[in-house]
Parts: C-alpha cells; sequence; structure tokens
C-alpha cells in the first residue's frame, strides 16, 4: 500500500472492517476490533490515523514491533495477520495490520469480540457459546457436505456415564 492508497482507503472513514488508532498506545483496542474483525467478514486497523481521519502516522521502532507481536500471540486460536507499514514523512510511518474473516470463533485475552458497523464490543455469550459449539463439532466429529451434525451443549457436556465399549 502506498500512501495515496492510504488517503483513498481513509477517506471512506471507519466501518465495519476499518478501524483507526491515533498510536499504537492504543494497541489493545486495535487487537479487540482484530479479533472483531476475524469474528467477522476481516478487516484492517490502522495506526498513526485519528479517528477523525488525520493520517499523522508514527515512528516505529523495533520495540513498537515486538510490542505488537506480544499483541497479536494472544489471538486464540492463532490468526495470520498480515503486517504492512506505509511511508507518511520523515520518519513517520503508518501501521496496518490486515486480518481475512478467522473460521473458529477467535478470542483475544480470553474475551470474544465483534464488530457492529464502527464499534468493536464484547460479543454476547449465546453467541459465542454458538461459535464454539460449532468450532468443536467440526473439530471432533467432521462431516461431509452431505450431512449436517446438530449438536447441542447437553450432547456435549453432559454429566451422564459416557458409553462403554462393547
Amino acid at each position: 500500500m502506498n500512501l495515496e492508497t492510504l488517503r483513498t482507503i481513509v477517506a471512506l472513514g471507519e466501518s465495519d472492517q476499518r478501524e483507526f488508532k491515533k498510536t499504537t498506545g492504543e494497541l489493545k483496542g486495535g487487537i479487540e476490533s482484530l479479533c472483531a474483525f476475524l469474528n467477522g467478514l476481516g478487516g484492517q486497523v490502522f495506526f498513526g490515523v485519528t479517528e477523525a481521519g488525520t493520517i499523522r502516522g508514527q515512528v516505529i521502532s523495533d520495540a513498537t514491533l515486538q510490542e505488537v507481536a506480544r499483541e497479536i500471540v494472544k489471538l486464540d486460536p492463532p490468526a495470520t495477520v498480515m503486517q504492512s507499514r506505509v511511508p507518511v514523512e520523515a520518519t513517520r510511518e503508518v501501521l496496518v495490520l490486515e486480518v481475512s474473516p478467522g473460521p473458529q470463533a477467535p478470542y483475544y485475552n480470553g474475551r470474544p469480540y465483534r464488530r457492529v458497523t464502527s464499534t468493536t464490543s464484547l460479543m454476547p455469550q449465546a453467541e459465542y457459546e454458538r461459535r464454539l459449539l460449532e468450532r468443536l463439532a467440526t473439530t471432533i466429529f467432521p462431516v461431509s457436505d452431505n450431512y449436517r451434525l446438530a449438536l447441542t451443549p447437553s450432547m456435549l457436556f453432559s454429566s451422564s456415564t459416557p458409553c462403554a465399549a462393547s
């Protein structure tokens, strides 16, 4: 991405797939938004762009990138995060983190997030449980496209005695 492309994207404003953060001082909020993007349609977080859409950039040092990496590894399950840097002026750059939708109900710091228009919020418990069940069902009970397997929490977490092998 170059500066002209960045300007075009920033002019569109924040959305269900774009989040602006003034600096990596707002890193935790940015990673929460990445988590929400993973739980939705995918998206990008731009560090060095104000909420109002002013491109300021920031100095991005090795320590900055290490701090970002330490937060990204807190996404569970692990996610692929594309990282790019757009030079703005002299030593200032915009750091862009981008993700595609995640298939497995990701969470960050033990909490799931979702994106509603331009707002990131905690995912409701019922929605998160449904996603976890789907994840568990496809991991433990893989089925073909021709068959559907319906599981309920009581089927998975029953306190009844397990079946004995004959």
